[in-house]
C-alpha cells in the first residue's frame, strides 16, 4: 500500500467525515439538496459539479465549517474540505478516494447522490502503481473476497 502521507487514523476519520457536509445540506437545506440531486440526474454530474450550479459554496466548505464548530483538528478538517482536490499534500490520499469510488462503482455500489461515471486517470494509475495487466486478477480477488463476506453476513442473518 502506497504511504499516503499521514497517520492511518487521520485518514480513516477524514474517509468517514469527508461528506459530512452533504449530510449538512440535507438536514438543513432539504430543498436545495433536492435540486442539487435533480441537476446532477439530470446532466449527469458529480454531486460536485451540480451543487456548484445551486450554490456559491460546495459541502467540503460546509462540512469543515461544521468540524471547526466541533473543534477537530486542523489536519482533519483540512482533509475533508481537499478530498476531491488533488493537492500535493494529499494527492495518494485524493487518489485513494479516486480509485475506491470506481471499484464501488464496478460493484455497482455508486457514490450516493453522485450521477458522474468514475474513471481511473493516468495520475491514478501512476500513483498507485497498479499494472493494468494485472487489474482484472486484483478484480476477480476483490470479488471472491465479497462473495466470502456476502456468506458470512448471511450466515450471521441466520443465526441473528
Amino acid at each position: 500500500m502506497p504511504n499516503l502521507g499521514e497517520d492511518p487514523e487521520t485518514l480513516f476519520t477524514i474517509g468517514l467525515l469527508r461528506d459530512i457536509g452533504k449530510l449538512l445540506l440535507d438536514t438543513k437545506l432539504p430543498e436545495e439538496m433536492a435540486k442539487i440531486l435533480q441537476i446532477g440526474q439530470e446532466r449527469n454530474l458529480s454531486f460536485w459539479d451540480a451543487e456548484k450550479l445551486v450554490f456559491a459554496t460546495d459541502h467540503f466548505l460546509l462540512g469543515a465549517w461544521l468540524m471547526r464548530q466541533w473543534n477537530l483538528p486542523e489536519s482533519i478538517i483540512d482533509g475533508v474540505k481537499d478530498h476531491r482536490v488533488p493537492r500535493e499534500k494529499r494527492r495518494q490520499f485524493y487518489v485513494m478516494t479516486q480509485f475506491t469510488r470506481y471499484l464501488c462503482a464496478l460493484r455497482g455500489v455508486p457514490e450516493p447522490a453522485d450521477f458522474s461515471k468514475p474513471v481511473l486517470t493516468k495520475e491514478i494509475w501512476e500513483t498507485l502503481k497498479i499494472d493494468r495487466q494485472i487489474f482484472p486478477g486484483l478484480l476477480a480477488e476483490l470479488n471472491k473476497e465479497v462473495s466470502m463476506a456476502d456468506e458470512l453476513l448471511a450466515a450471521v442473518k441466520r443465526v441473528a
